[in-house]
């Protein structure tokens, strides 16, 4: 048994301005670690833990990144390992396998959370299939092919509950079975290829039986050659191939039978030969590799039209290697490893135009093959890959998408010997890669994206296992081995002295309280904590130790808080697996049930959406199904808001969120079709978006920023034009027409900052909704954009941001602006860039600005931009949870271990 201090921190004060901040430990709630040890695979991680596979997949344990953390969650008869299907904020779903038949999981991380969907072992689809699971994005809704031998192989569904794991319909009567596949999300409904016994065809389903259908049968004589596959969803279309006797077809739908048509023949069709076929969506267009029997595998693009698609590329059939063809995508830009047969494989690029593809860079040259790999890993604007040069074997290179950005990073393994490095990813924007040395043996580094910030986080006598690792919380666990540990657990906070073991599974004892999840509640924070006397429970502090005090006794079934949403003064949360909806104000006597007994949330249950102090929610009952709800923070002020179907067959209302001063939902009406809904609470003021704003019917995606709404809008020539509106017809405005590309945006309080592309890059823009309020603030700057920095954040009249010179991430600062070119200012900037990943949030009138070992604080000019936190060389500082004028945060120190400590104003 071992025991030492998971963290040793040193923080100080300084003075920004007139503002100086002072960090102080708020309370000791417990002090303690201890590990426990095993052999683990590490397979993803599912909020602030990580899942492990024991004993050949018997096992599955959990790890938060500390001892008492690590925990066995089930044992089973093996679960798959590459199974852990889209891990997500609240779930990951796992496949136990047996033989040839499956049972579904899914586990929250915790043991009472973990638990099998399917009572019974299901048989399983065929391994070729493509698209037999899907994960609905933004729900616990999945999705999958599955059989029995009664009805043979058909299309199921889980709400992520066992009683909600179900059948969806019987396709094909009989033991035969309709034989779902190519499971794809569009338009808020699923669509898929099954066969109901007069061929494969294309269908699309709600997840109940009356909302499956078929969506069209071309030609009835021959139904059985339709056959669609190769699914891919490219903005508001649904692009398909068909094969048929006279060859193969490009097809797009929107959903609809009249909206569904072939766009152009691609390729004569052979029967039983492997085409090799894969779908992009990039720069608004569909690219498809395609092996035509002819020309071998080349590039086809399309924007949805026949003139619009065309072959760009012509390799003359030389490309027949698996390797080639491996895309990623840049802004502007598609690249990918070919062949063309002079050159080797290299990577090449190209913008979607007609001849547009062209060779990036000869890594190796005289016909040696340099880029025999995919790109790994997307860093700071940059792709890092793996090349070989006769001089120095394979190591890692990256490039920014041009032939001069394209160049060596770093050269781990010096001389000849290459290090064949492996990119692993890594918390907070960092990224980690496990190199080989001369010794034989294996290094793990750290990397913020530079070579000179690159370092190792291991010794020579240390082998960091294979390619596995994942970032949780501020840490970065992988499968380490040693020579007294064997293959362990180990985490690292990205040095060497802060690498160490985890655990070695044969103990437990009480540690730290672990604070985490705060949030603000008026002039309080409200955050999970464990004294080490009763379970995980809610507490709250004003940031004094007599002002931090229990709330809530979480019991068997801890309350949490990653899925609370705050109000001005209310914090909303649920509990018991999510079928219950609390609310605190951060005192004892203001924390109480608001839901009634017989509502439940299963699906939905953690999407929260506020407005002021009042929670929008998806509560099921028996009564109404499964509809919007409203809480003002009592039981009497919670109530259903109205129901998109009457009666119990459920709407399945979803994804409630902020619009234009009311809530934006999702919901099925009474006629099966899929809406978008607009309320203000109430029965009366719940409208479908094109009934309550006649100019928005067509539109289906937007970004929000303050009182105005940012979305693309097809012309007649089915090209999107970018509009703004702030829900009146005046309020409503034209920003750019379809001439120009609205690439990546994000929203700054009431204004929008984002880039453009035409036929090249064309600026960075600031826009407040209206034609005149949008403006060009730069030329050459590009947004460092998450996870590599912060999104940009306002305050004041200003907006931050991390941006850097044209194509060079050596040149990231922080820049602020007022919207104006003349005040686009940089306020901290360092030779060789910005090394480290920042996160912000407002605090006192500034930002807080988290990056690396520092925490700083800005009002928004060079002399008032400091540190205002530093902690110990190689630690990352947190970024604070502010509440009133407190900003609260989880730290260690050598006393008393991790404990909740704050910064406050002097």
């Amino acid at each position: 048994m071992r025991r030492y201090v998971s963290i040793a921190l040193l923080l100080f004060a300084a003075s920004v301005q007139a503002q100086a901040l002072t960090p102080y430990l708020i309370r000791d709630l417990n002090t303690g670690t201890v590990g426990i040890g095993s052999s683990p695979k590490i397979l993803a991680s599912l909020g602030e833990r990580a899942l492990v596979l024991l004993d050949q997949g018997r096992d599955l344990w959990s790890s938060d990144g500390t001892p008492e953390g690590t925990t066995l969650l089930v044992r089973s008869e093996g679960f798959v390992e590459f199974a852990v299907v889209f891990p997500g904020q609240r779930l990951a779903y796992l496949i136990e396998q047996r033989s040839d038949s499956r049972r579904y999981w899914a586990t929250d991380g915790t043991a009472a959370g973990t638990y099998p969907l399917t009572a019974d072992f299901l048989q399983a689809p065929p391994p070729t299939w493509q698209g037999q699971f899907l994960r609905v994005a933004g729900t616990d809704r999945i999705f999958f092919s599955a059989g029995t031998p009664q009805r043979g192989t058909e299309l199921w569904t889980s709400d992520s509950t066992a009683a909600g794991t179900r059948q969806i319909a019987d396709l094909l009567p009989g033991a035969g079975g309709s034989e779902p596949h190519q499971l794809t999300s569009f338009r808020g409904k699923v669509f898929f290829a099954a066969d109901d016994g007069r061929g494969i065809s294309l269908w699309s389903t709600d997840g109940t039986a009356n909302g499956t259908r078929l969506i069209l049968d071309p030609d009835p004589r021959r139904r059985q050659r339709f056959s669609p596959q190769s699914f891919q969803v490219v903005g508001q279309s649904l692009f398909f191939l068909v094969p048929t006797a006279n060859g193969w077809f490009l097809w797009k739908s929107d959903g609809t039978a009249s909206g569904t048509r072939s766009i152009a023949k691609i390729a004569p069709y052979r029967p039983g030969r492997d085409y090799s076929i894969q779908t992009i969506a990039h720069l608004d267009r569909l690219f498809l590799l395609f092996d035509d029997g002819s020309n071998g595998r080349e590039i086809w693009t399309s924007n949805g039209t026949a003139a619009g698609t065309r072959r760009i590329t012509d390799f003359q059939g030389v490309n027949d290697s698996p390797l080639s063809f491996s895309p990623y995508q840049l802004p502007g830009r598609l690249l990918f490893n070919a062949n063309d047969s002079v050159h080797g494989t290299e990577l090449w690029t190209s913008n979607g135009s007609p001849g547009g593809a062209r060779l990036l860079k000869d890594v190796c040259p005289e016909g040696c093959s340099g880029v025999n790999t995919p790109p790994r890993l997307a860093f700071g604007g940059r792709l890092y890959f793996t090349a070989f040069t006769r001089a120095r074997g394979l190591e890692l290179w990256s490039t920014d998408g041009t032939e001069a950005g394209t160049r060596l990073f770093k050269d781990f393994c010096r001389g000849t010997c290459g290090s064949d490095p492996r990119l692993l990813g890594g918390p907070d924007g960092r990224f980690y890669v496990t190199a080989g040395t001369a010794l034989g043996n294996s290094r793990l580094w750290r990397s913020n994206g530079t070579s000179a910030g690159t370092v190792p986080v291991t010794d020579d006598s240390f082998y960091s296992g294979g390619d596995r690792g994942v970032a949780v919380g501020r840490y970065f666990l992988f499968n380490g081995e040693d020579a007294t540990h064997g293959s362990e657990l180990w985490r690292t906070e990205g040095t060497i002295a802060t690498t160490r073991l985890v655990a070695d599974f044969t103990a437990n004892e009480p540690g730290s309280s672990s604070p985490r999840e705060f949030h603000p509640t008026g002039s309080r924070a409200v955050f999970l904590a464990n004294d080490g006397l009763s379970p995980i429970g809610i507490w709250s502090s004003d940031g004094t130790a007599e002002g931090t005090r229990l709330l809530l006794d979480g019991g068997f079934e801890p309350p949490l808080l990653q899925f609370a949403k705050s109000g001005e003064n209310l914090t909303y949360f649920y509990t018991s697996n999510f079928r219950a909806l609390w609310r605190t104000d951060g005192t004892p006597l203001g924390t109480f049930q608001v839901s009634p007994p017989e509502l439940d949330f299963y699906q939905s249950g953690s999407t929260l959406a506020m407005l002021g102090d009042r929670a929008f929610f998806v509560g099921l009952d028996a009564a109404h199904g499964e509809e919007l709800w409203t809480s003002d923070g009592t039981v009497a002020g919670t109530h259903l808001v109205a129901e998109a179907r009457p009666g119990a067959d459920s709407s399945r209302a979803r994804q409630p969120r902020p619009f234009l001063g009311k809530i934006l939902f999702e919901a099925t009406d009474e006629i099966f079709n899929d809406q978008l809904y607009v309320t203000d609470g109430t029965a009366p003021g719940t409208k479908k978006l094109g009934e309550a704003y006649p100019f928005l019917a067509d539109v289906f995606s937007f970004s929000l920023a303050g009182t105005k709404v940012f979305y693309p809008r097809p012309d007649p020539e089915d090209l999107n034009e970018f509009w703004a509106t702030d829900g009146t017809v005046s309020g409503t405005a034209r920003l750019f027409d379809s001439s120009v590309q609205v690439f990546r945006n994000y929203p700054a309080g009431n204004r929008l900052l984002f880039e453009t592309f035409g036929s090249t890059y064309l600026g960075l823009y600031v826009s407040d909704g209206t034609a005149a309020g949008t403006r060009k603030i730069a030329d050459d700057l590009t947004l460092a954009y998450p996870p590599t920095h912060f999104d940009p954040a306002a305050f004041g009249n200003l907006i931050a941001f991390a941006a850097f010179r044209g194509s060079d991430p050596s040149t990231t600062a922080l820049w602020v602006t007022d919207g104006t070119a003349a005040g686009t200012r940089s306020i901290l900037s360092q030779e060789g860039g910005l090394p480290f990943p920042w996160r912000a949030t407002p605090y006192l009138g500034g930002l807080l600005l988290a990056g690396g070992p520092n925490l700083w604080f800005t009002d928004g000019t060079a002399e008032g931009t400091a540190v205002v936190l530093s902690a110990a060389p190689g630690v990352d500082a947190p970024l604070p949870v502010t509440a009133g004028d407190r900003a609260y945060f989880s730290w260690a120190d050598l006393e008393t271990g991790l404990e909740p400590w704050a910064l406050r104003p002097d």
